[in-house]
C-alpha cells in the first residue's frame, strides 16, 4: 500500500473515532520506515490518537481509585483493586509503546534542522512517563526513576524550546503548562509550578490568549495551577 493511501486511511480512522486504528496504521509507516520524517499533520494525528487513548485509560483508573478508597465494603475494594491495578498495567503497557516508537522510529528521523519536531517528541515523551507515574503506588524507587524521566525530557525540551521557538508558540506553551503540572503534581515543587504558570498567565491576559481561547482544558489546567498552588506556597 501507497503512502498517501496509508495516510489517508489513518485520517478515516480519526474521523470516525477510532483512534486504536489511527496507532496502528502510522506505526506502520513509521516502523517499516516507509517514509523519512512524518509530516506535521501525520505526527499530530499520531500523538493525538495515543493521547485518546491514554486518556480513556487514566479516567478509568481515577474512577476505579476513587471507587476503592471510598467504599466500606470490603468485597468491593478487593475487586476494584485488582482492576485498577489491571488499568495500571494497560496504562504502562500503552505509554511505553509509544515511549519506544519515538525512541526508535521517529526522533532518529527528525531533520537536525526540525527543532520543533525534536521539542514537540521530547513533550511527548515526558507527557507519557508523566502519565505512568501517576499510577505507580507503593513503588517509590519505580515512581522515581518514571519521574526522573520526564523531568528530563522535559528540562531538554524546555530549554530547547527558549532557544528556537517564539514565545507565544503553541509547542511551546503547551510544553511549559504540562511542565508546571509536572512540577506541581509529580515533583511537589509548587512554587516552581506557580512561576511556570504566571509566565504563561502573562500571554493568557496578553496578545497571544488565542492559545488559551480555543481550548477550555489548557485554561483550567492555569487557572487550577495559578490558584491552588499559590495558597500552600504563600
Amino acid at each position: 500500500m501507497k503512502i498517501e493511501e496509508l495516510v489517508w486511511k489513518a485520517k478515516i480512522a480519526e474521523y470516525a473515532g477510532r483512534h486504536e486504528d489511527v496507532v496502528k496504521v502510522l506505526k506502520r509507516i513509521v516502523e517499516l520506515d516507509l517514509t523519512g520524517e512524518i509530516s506535521a499533520d501525520a505526527r499530530h494525528m499520531f500523538e493525538t490518537a495515543y493521547k485518546q487513548l491514554v486518556s480513556n485509560i487514566r479516567t478509568s483508573w481515577r474512577i476505579v481509585s476513587n471507587r476503592e478508597q471510598q467504599t466500606g465494603n470490603e468485597l468491593t475494594r478487593k475487586i476494584a483493586a485488582e482492576y485498577r491495578k489491571n488499568l495500571a498495567q494497560e496504562l504502562r503497557e500503552l505509554c511505553t509503546e509509544i515511549i519506544t516508537t519515538i525512541d526508535e522510529h521517529l526522533m532518529p528521523k527528525v531533520e537536525t534542522s526540525d527543532e520543533e519536531a525534536k521539542i514537540y517528541y521530547l513533550k511527548a515523551k515526558a507527557d507519557y512517563y508523566r502519565y505512568i507515574c501517576e499510577i505507580i503506588t507503593g513503588d517509590e524507587s519505580k515512581h522515581k526513576e518514571m519521574a526522573e524521566k520526564a523531568r528530563i525530557a522535559y528540562e531538554t525540551a524546555f530549554e530547547l524550546a527558549k532557544d528556537k521557538l517564539p514565545l507565544a508558540h503553541p509547542t511551546r506553551l503547551g510544553l511549559a503548562l504540562n511542565l508546571s503540572v509536572f512540577c506541581y503534581e509529580i515533583a511537589k515543587e509548587a512554587e516552581k509550578a506557580v512561576q511556570l504558570a504566571n509566565q504563561i498567565g502573562f500571554l493568557y491576559i496578553g496578545p497571544y490568549k488565542l492559545f488559551f481561547r480555543h481550548s477550555t482544558k489548557r485554561r483550567q489546567s492555569w487557572q487550577d495551577l495559578t490558584k491552588n498552588p499559590i495558597k500552600k506556597v504563600h
